[in-house]
């Protein structure tokens, strides 16, 4: 029952149609109410004879349909073609797009309602079933062409589909994978059933269809309903994405389970073959005094496997029971958005730095979409348009080189005039010789103008942008003449932009105090930890250092961990930092990290299944009796802990007096400098 519908089922006999009309007649009797025969109808199941479905038409005096509609928005009955059942979701989309004017937006315009609108249309009814694939691509379709502003079908794309849909910082504009998104919801109601959820709809699924005498804990057999064929589904999903959380090690198999690596088990790493007894051992048995059982260990998994366990905590027995949780997140905990991002694997080798930059830059959201095609050299310069017809690929102002896109933003001498009288003269040398994407980087990370009002990153995007609009509006239109002063506007335009339009915009601000170290209070101790992973991940190494007031080296660490998650070194570092404050009989501690996923850990209530045996160990010594305060800082402030990390060694040792290759560090810090004045 919903607001004024009503659904009652019942045996497809003259009996039950009886005994429901009498129940209506006393509900109508009791209430008031009255039901309406003409808003009424009878749906029957496909092997229901015709006289029997006559029969009960005449005693409730209601019409007979095939389709019952849709209930909160959802279709409750089914066509024998899945696209035609939900045909209603492409139909939606189409009506939405007809409405919108595509040509008169502009492109971040058109990206902002794909993305918000036209792709979350069929997120709600997928969440309970499997829509047809031919649906999911038609809808990714009409989305890549609103976005690029064409309704030809054949119409170019700078980029494809596929790369719109990677994550923003590997370049694209994280536009989802619909048949994904489908599966991932799939997935959230599996691992509700896997996990034992107690929600009504699981009871009824479970004591249906999984206490069934099966080998497999979801499996679907013919005739089983679609809701639940749709999660038998995501099986394998699911077992790949689930893990186990170690406390005590008593209830986890060694080899068999998975707890060490997602979806992996670690017999599959054996270099001989396992007993019977070692196949059925349990993590717990693979403990002597605290510690790894290496020696034994080493003669039965690959080195790979050795050193992941010297990054991981051995159990324990007080930490409690093992935990099932979701590998597919940091913390655990299940979401659609992990479980999403989990199945699509996104290409990390795309990933560059810069993205990160651009997307975070403070200016025009249209300005921000065309540094994101400026930099992955997507616009259509005369170079480009040179390739597939006979137009001259040379430059149409200086009619002297090729028009490349680093040439109309930075090479061209109407360009270049420009630059010079905004760019640090100091800086000529990288400004001028960097490629495309090294220059990119150039700008949005330095600060390398000759204005003091605005920051660099600000006139760099607002000035190529100008730059390109200038080269478009010469090319197009015979009349417009380029401005004699272009700096001049130029800086007009962002004064405007950022007095009028944003007050208290992005003006620079070298002297931030989030930017240089701070020593702590009088007679506390500052401890600065951090971790660091190779690139390749084939090791992991953190290191810390404790500070006095003056910021004096008072000692430091740091400790190779063998292989580890990135997460995981910066736990490590904060563990052996604490640990390494209190056995020295510090108790005023200030304790600083740049993880913002560890501080949230820390400083939060959270489910016990979200912390790992590191963090739960970090947080035993908040219970212990002195005064300990965890802070969250920028990189900028814990160059000393980096580096620490960085220069650590295959060994953990311990460090009574600063490094020599730390000192003018550990100098800067104790100055407020942010980076290294030039008499250093």
């Amino acid at each position: 029952m919903f607001a004024d519908d009503l659904l009652l089922f019942g045996e497809a006999s003259t009996k039950q149609a009886e005994c429901m009309m009498d129940c209506l007649d006393r509900f109508c009797i009791a209430s008031g109410e009255k039901v309406s025969a003409d808003k009424s109808s009878l749906f029957f199941s496909p092997k229901v004879p015709i006289s029997t479905k006559s029969a009960i038409q005449d005693i409730t005096q209601m019409r007979i349909t095939t389709d019952i509609g849709k209930y909160l928005g959802f279709p409750l009955s089914r066509k024998r073609k899945p696209q035609e059942t939900f045909q209603y979701i492409l139909d939606r989309v189409n009506s939405k797009l007809a409405n919108w004017k595509a040509n008169s937006l502009s492109m971040a315009g058109r990206i902002t309602l794909a993305n918000s609108v036209i792709s979350a249309v069929p997120l709600y009814p997928m969440q309970v079933s499997q829509i047809p694939i031919s649906i999911c691509k038609e809808i990714e379709r009409l989305q890549c062409n609103f976005i690029w502003g064409n309704s030809n079908p054949h119409g170019y794309h700078n980029l494809s589909w596929d790369a719109l849909r990677q994550p923003k910082l590997c370049g694209g504009l994280g536009c989802k994978n619909l048949v994904s998104m489908n599966q991932a919801f799939g997935c959230k109601l599996a691992w509700q059933i896997v996990s034992g959820s107690n929600n009504l709809w699981s009871e009824v699924l479970c004591k249906k269809y999984l206490y069934r005498e099966e080998d497999r804990l979801l499996h679907a057999k013919i005739g089983d309903s679609q809701l639940w064929r749709f999660i038998c589904k995501q099986e394998r999903f699911v077992e790949s994405g689930t893990k186990w959380r170690i406390r005590d090690g008593r209830s986890v198999r060694f080899f068999i389970d998975i707890w060490i690596l997602l979806g992996e088990r670690i017999q599959d790493h054996c270099i001989r073959q396992l007993s019977v007894t070692e196949k059925g051992s349990f993590v717990s048995d693979w403990i002597i005094n605290g510690a790894w059982d290496y020696a034994q260990l080493g003669s039965i998994v690959s080195c790979d496997i050795i050193r992941r366990l010297f990054a991981f905590p051995p159990p324990s027995v007080d930490a409690g029971n093992d935990l099932m949780i979701w590998g597919g997140s940091r913390t655990g905990i299940f979401s659609v958005k992990s479980a999403y991002h989990f199945i699509e694997k996104p290409n990390e080798m795309l990933a560059h730095p810069c993205f990160k930059l651009l997307w975070k830059w403070q200016g025009a959201e249209r300005i921000r979409t065309f540094m994101w095609l400026a930099f992955q050299n997507k616009l259509p310069t005369n170079e480009w348009r040179s390739k597939w017809s006979s137009s001259s690929a040379l430059c149409s102002y200086c009619n002297s080189q090729v028009e490349s896109l680093i040439h109309i933003l930075r090479d061209c001498s109407f360009a270049r005039n420009m630059w010079v009288s905004l760019v640090n003269p100091c800086a000529y040398s990288s400004f001028f010789s960097a490629q495309l994407r090294d220059w990119f980087h150039l700008n949005l990370k330095n600060e390398i103008g000759q204005t003091d009002h605005f920051s660099w990153d600000l006139v760099f995007g607002v000035g190529i942008w100008m730059l390109w609009n200038w080269r478009n509006r010469s090319v197009f239109n015979s009349e417009f003449v380029r401005p004699l002063s272009p700096s001049a506007v130029l800086l007009r335009m962002i004064h405007q932009f950022v007095i009028v339009d944003r007050p208290g915009g992005n003006v620079a601000s070298n002297s931030s105090d989030h930017s240089v170290w701070q020593p702590p209070m009088q007679d506390w101790i500052k401890v600065n930890v951090d971790g660091a992973v190779s690139l390749n991940r084939s090791s992991a190494r953190c290191g810390g250092v404790l500070r006095d007031s003056t910021g004096s080296w008072v000692t430091g660490f740091s400790s190779y961990l063998g292989i580890c998650e990135p997460q995981e070194a910066e736990e490590w570092a904060l563990l052996k930092g604490l640990q390494l404050a209190w056995n020295l009989g510090l108790r005023r501690v200030l304790a600083e990290t740049d993880c913002k996923n560890l501080y949230d850990l820390l400083i939060r209530d959270c489910e016990e299944c979200s912390l790992s045996s590191m963090v739960q160990q970090i947080k035993e010594f908040s219970q212990r009796p002195w005064d300990l305060r965890f802070i969250l800082i920028s990189r900028c402030q814990n160059k000393v802990a980096d580096q620490l990390a960085k220069d650590c060694c295959l060994q953990s040792n311990f460090i009574d007096s600063c490094p020599p290759s730390l000192r003018s560090l550990v100098l800067q810090d104790c100055m407020g400098f942010n980076s290294p004045p030039s008499s250093f």
